[in-house]
């Protein structure tokens, strides 16, 4: 797993294309948008955001990049496909901006649907806990001048938050082993409110951060 992100958010804007609707029939429909030249990112499933133009709606995403090997091995047509947490409709032949933000796995080919599905589902849930680790939540147009949520601002909220919580557990984990305990992810969980899972997931071995200096922990 790359817990790690770039710098700044990849953006790809596009036309929701028709797709083989497979992503439909396995429960996790996907809004489809072709790579261009020179606009490739590395092939994965990332954490996102999806804005769709016109409604100004924003939403999670799932986001999943490469040939889909599973069902055409190497020979699938490389596309950017976005399941959209929580969104049920139509997307085909909207004009959709698509923000990469973490990189949580590599593509690989799967044995058959089951077992496909079931790592989507554990996708998801990855994706769950990163949007409520950095706070962002999908949100709808719901009045005419109501702003869209920008680009620029959300990469600076995403940065910030990030930081207040890596300083709260780090903190939380120095406490506890200054007092000659052994932090462990649910008394982190508990005093930060970080959610476990997502500690789980992004800090497996926590007396590293207890080991980190003083100005490096606090962001």
């Amino acid at each position: 797993m790359d817990e790690q992100g770039p710098a700044a958010p990849l953006e790809f804007t596009g036309v929701v294309e028709r797709g083989d609707e497979r992503g439909r029939t396995l429960g996790f429909p996907t809004a489809n948008l072709p790579l261009p030249p020179g606009l490739d990112p590395e092939d994965g499933v990332w954490a996102g955001i999806a804005q769709v133009h016109g409604s100004g709606d924003v939403h999670v995403a799932a986001v999943s990049v490469g040939t889909r090997p599973t069902y055409y091995r190497r020979d699938g047509v490389r596309l950017l496909e976005a399941h959209l947490l929580d969104f049920s409709g139509d997307l085909l032949g909207a004009r959709l901006t698509v923000h990469l933000y973490r990189r949580l796995r590599n593509q690989r080919r799967f044995d058959g649907p089951a077992e496909l599905v079931t790592q989507l589902e554990v996708d998801v849930r990855a994706v769950r806990a990163w949007a409520r680790e950095q706070q962002v939540r999908g949100r709808r147009k719901v009045a005419r001048g109501t702003r869209t949520l920008r680009r620029q601002e959300l990469a600076q909220r995403l940065v910030d938050r990030s930081e207040r919580r890596t300083s709260a557990v780090a903190a939380r984990v120095a406490a506890v082993a200054a007092a000659g305990g052994t932090p462990t992810h649910e008394d982190v969980a508990q005093a930060t409110g970080v959610p476990v899972d997502y500690l789980r997931w992004r800090y497996p071995d926590l007396n590293v951060l207890g080991a980190a200096p003083e100005g490096e922990r606090a962001g």
